[in-house]
C-alpha cells in the first residue's frame, strides 16, 4: 500500500510539472504576443528589441494583419571583446519614416523655379513626345 501512493504521488507530481512547463511562455513570447495584439491595434508596425544570453541585439518588426508585411528578425551580434548583459524585450511602435521607403522631393527653390519656367513658356510652344 505504501508503494503504491508513493508511486501515484511521483506519477502525480510529474504529470503537474509537466502542464506548468507546458503552459510558460518565454519572456520573448509573451512580448512578441503583446507586441502582434498592438500592431493590430494600431494597424502600425510595431518593434520588439532585445539583447539575448549570448549578447546579440535581436530586433523583429512586427506588422500589421492584412498589410502585406512579413514579420522580419535581425541578429546583430557584439562588438569583438564584449558581451553586454540580457535585457528584457521592448516594445516601440516602427518610426513611418524608415518603415516606408522615401519619395523623392524637389526642394521649394526648385520647385518656385520649375512654375516659373513653365508658366513662362507659351502654349504652342509646348511639344509632346509620345
Amino acid at each position: 500500500m505504501f508503494r503504491l501512493t508513493s508511486l501515484r504521488m511521483l506519477i502525480l507530481g510529474s504529470l503537474m510539472s509537466i502542464a506548468l512547463l507546458v503552459g510558460c511562455k518565454s519572456a520573448q513570447q509573451k512580448a512578441l504576443d503583446q507586441a502582434q495584439s498592438q500592431a493590430a491595434t494600431t494597424k502600425a508596425p510595431q518593434q520588439l528589441q532585445y539583447i539575448d544570453k549570448d549578447g546579440n541585439t535581436v530586433t523583429t518588426i512586427i506588422p500589421p494583419p492584412n498589410s502585406g508585411m512579413s514579420l522580419s528578425t535581425t541578429t546583430t551580434p557584439p562588438a569583438p571583446g564584449t558581451h553586454p548583459a540580457a535585457t528584457a524585450p521592448v516594445i516601440s511602435p516602427v518610426n513611418e519614416a524608415r518603415s516606408r521607403p522615401r519619395k523623392a522631393q524637389l526642394p521649394q527653390h526648385k520647385k518656385s523655379l520649375l512654375r516659373l519656367r513653365l508658366s513662362a513658356l507659351q502654349p504652342r510652344q509646348l511639344v509632346w513626345l509620345p
